[in-house]
């Protein structure tokens, strides 16, 4: 379906997702020798991962302001090439939120959300490689449709997590704080999900 010249979109797409899911590593790295101490220097790292990846996105923009012919419609490239940016914004994200709510440590839930998070962005990477030759690679749909799923397991986690949050006894900050991370958490798979459905969209649009 692509000639050399369109390849360069869909090996940005593949790159953008891989910047987030070297944030997920450093992540998971954090979370499990989590020190309330070192978060800010943990953020300096992480934005300059999520720096490397805006500069790809802009690259990407750049490119096609100037492209005569798209491999796929001018706007579908933006969404989506926005969405992945969102990806990489949102999991810096939830560094900033640890570290603005003082959060002493972090509990199961949110190794758990992790996790999910972890295989989203994995599954993600898988579409998007094969997302150029979806003509003749239809196993593409079974990673969309395992994104999706992943995503309506978080939902439930968050939900019932946060049920539990709010039948306890908690001062405000910890519930302001656990509010704000595991939204947060959850609107990470959510732009995930939203991803894949973009590149299924894209595909009925280009049948």
């Amino acid at each position: 379906m692509a000639s050399n010249n369109d390849n360069y979109y869909f090996d940005g797409f593949i790159e953008q997702a891989e910047f987030s899911y070297q944030i997920v590593e450093k992540l998971n790295y954090i979370f499990a020798n989590y020190e309330k101490i070192n978060l800010r220097t943990a953020m300096d790292e992480l934005h300059l991962l999520e720096h490397t990846a805006d500069i790809k996105h802009h690259e990407i923009m750049e490119k096609l302001s100037k492209e005569f012919l798209p491999p796929i419609e001018r706007e579908d490239i933006a969404n989506l090439t926005q969405q992945l940016d969102d990806l990489t914004d949102y999991l810096e994200d939830i560094l900033i939120l640890l570290y603005t709510y003082h959060v002493d440590g972090v509990n199961e839930t949110i190794l758990q959300m992790m996790e999910i998070i972890d295989k989203s962005v994995s599954q993600l990477i898988k579409m998007l490689t094969i997302f150029r030759n979806y003509k003749h690679d239809r196993t593409i749909y079974k990673y969309i449709i395992e994104i999706n799923r992943l995503e309506e397991n978080g939902d439930i986690l968050f939900h019932e997590f946060m049920h539990k949050v709010f039948e306890e006894e908690h001062d405000a900050r910890y519930l302001i704080s656990q509010k704000e991370v595991f939204t947060k958490l959850e609107e990470i798979l959510d732009t995930a999900e939203d991803i894949a459905n973009e590149v299924a969209n894209i595909m009925m649009k280009n049948p």
